[in-house]
């Protein structure tokens, strides 16, 4: 699909607006001054009974009321990381946002409005902790929300509660970044060493890292926050879904990717507002057409992710989940 080309960066006090300059780097992160990391402290979720799988999604749709909405403003605005390479990142060399999720986003305006151009499919850099409250804020009120969040977001039961979700269009797996000497083989086995794991804050993976015995979490507002804590020594490992720490290991020769490649799954959802279900449909169509022409492959294959994490398969729907 044709990225898109990223406009002129804007002054910094315009930094949270539709396009933003990534914090991405060049072949390797570079090590730079930063404040000493702090333990990640969260208060626990009160537990929310969900009785379909977190996969499970609505049935797919050609259009919808909300999709309608969209195509009369003109444009769709869709949050994604800046800085998670082969996912969502800003390539400094062609100054264009590259990745899966931006793949994905690209699809959705393609389905919305028959072409994709920078003024139809408008991006804005969030963080993880961002991607609920700016969906719940919205675009249409003006409080600076987005449509759609296309940033590794995992489908879960919680999440179920806030938003609505699409797909999932990727599955991934929880695993740590070390480096190449280290003997660490696993999340549990840095628990075993008492060693400090780094993670994003607002990720089910910061609360998994949290709940490992013996793990000091440390909890960061970006991916390579945490890239950047690990090559200054702050910091042993970094978890993440494989996908995440495939575009880390690239950027540093001393990084390896340890952990069965085969548990702790992370379905990644497109998440939508919970206001907008049918939107959820329409995207699970979009889908669905990527499924049957092949889409998703040349998705995957243009991300780079194949290249490190090898053949994979787009995740079979699951449309149990009614809109009402």
């Amino acid at each position: 699909m044709r990225r898109l080309a990223v406009r002129t960066a804007l002054p910094a006090l315009l930094a949270t607006v539709l396009v933003v300059a990534a914090c991405g780097a060049p072949d390797r992160t570079p090590i730079i001054p930063g404040p000493s990391p702090a333990p990640a402290t969260s208060a626990p979720s009160a537990p929310v009974k969900c009785t379909l799988p977190d996969t499970a999604s609505y049935r797919p749709a050609g259009s919808s009321a909300f999709v309608e909405q969209i195509r009369k403003r003109g444009y769709l605005v869709v949050g994604i990381s800046s800085d998670t390479r082969l996912l969502g990142a800003r390539n400094l060399e062609t100054n264009v946002f590259e990745g899966l999720d931006i793949e994905m986003a690209q699809a959705v305006a393609k389905a919305v409005f028959g072409s994709v151009t920078t003024q139809n499919l408008r991006f804005k850099a969030i963080s993880a902790a961002d991607r609920v409250p700016l969906l719940q804020a919205g675009v249409a009120n003006g409080k600076g929300g987005v449509d759609l969040v296309a940033r590794a977001m995992t489908m879960n039961c919680q999440r179920w509660s806030q938003v609505a979700f699409a797909g999932p269009y990727f599955v991934s797996y929880l695993r740590l970044l070390v480096r190449s000497d280290d003997p660490v083989t696993s999340l549990a086995d840095a628990g075993k060493k008492g060693r400090k794991v780094c993670a994003t804050n607002g990720s089910t993976t910061l609360a998994k890292v949290s709940s490992v015995k013996g793990v000091k979490p440390v909890g960061v507002a970006l991916t390579t926050d945490c890239m950047v804590l690990w090559q200054q020594g702050q910091v042993d490992a970094v978890a993440a879904d494989d996908a995440i720490l495939a575009g880390l290991k690239v950027q540093d020769p001393n990084a390896k990717i340890v952990g069965d490649p085969t548990v702790e799954t992370e379905p990644y959802g497109l998440a939508v507002s919970n206001q907008h279900k049918d939107f959820a449909a329409f995207i699970n169509g979009v889908l669905e057409q990527l499924r049957d022409n092949g889409g998703w492959q040349q998705a995957y294959k243009a991300s780079g992710l194949a290249d490190q994490l090898g053949a994979r398969t787009q995740p079979a729907g699951d449309y149990r989940r009614p809109l009402s």
